[in-house]
């Protein structure tokens, strides 16, 4: 029996920044955004990051156990803070690699996202022999533009950080290749594509904020 062809995704994603001192610009970024999408709405969500054969301690991280045992691809347990019963799912288990060279205008990296319906994200992460190696939380405001999401957010632990911590804009559209379905479309096509489709966001933004793949 011939083997089923493979169902992979890929991420693809510009970032960048800008300080919170700058309220002009955070108005203008806002504007242009909520001028060119379909919709918008609250992001306030809080990611813990985890990987193999480090420490379980949040409390002790340090250079050296944040290295890791080298093994395995790293995962963030994302818990969104604004969903509500029966319309959304709270926890998503997300996992990613280092991102394609051959991509140079926009980060490009292998990625597998799922939904947890119900049970303890954290233990099942736990479970599976990973150990938290960071956790931060995000508030803000999620645009969509077709398939595109586009964040506008602070990492903050305190309410008086949102005066410090500078304003970050993540422009994402997730591809999935399959063997099946896009088997007259070469899988190539389809990431370039995505690269154009996010590159076109990066363009948009021009003159207020330079959105360029992160150095990861």
């Amino acid at each position: 029996m011939a083997a089923k062809p493979a169902v992979t995704s890929y991420e693809v994603f510009l970032t960048g920044s800008f300080p919170a001192s700058d309220k002009t610009m955070l108005r203008e970024v806002e504007n242009r955004l909520s001028l060119h999408t379909d919709t918008s709405f609250v992001l306030h969500r809080q990611d813990y990051d985890f990987a193999l054969g480090v420490t379980n301690d949040f409390t002790t991280l340090n250079a050296a156990n944040l290295r890791g045992s080298g093994q395995g691809a790293p995962l963030r347990v994302k818990r969104d803070l604004t969903a509500v019963d029966g319309r959304s799912s709270e926890w998503t288990l997300h996992t990613y690699l280092k991102p394609t060279p051959t991509y140079t205008t926009a980060a490009v990296r292998s990625c597998c996202s799922i939904p947890l319906l119900s049970g303890d994200a954290l233990s099942f992460a736990s479970a599976m022999g990973y150990k938290p190696t960071a956790t931060t939380t995000r508030k803000g405001y999620t645009f969509l533009k077709g398939s595109i999401v586009i964040m506008l957010y602070q990492l903050v632990t305190s309410p008086a950080e949102s005066n410090l911590n500078p304003w970050n804009i993540e422009v994402t559209h997730t591809v999935t290749i399959d063997g099946v379905r896009n088997a007259r479309i070469p899988a190539a096509t389809l990431i370039k594509n995505s690269v154009d489709n996010v590159v076109a966001v990066a363009v948009l933004m021009k003159g207020l904020v330079d959105l360029r793949p992160p150095k990861l």
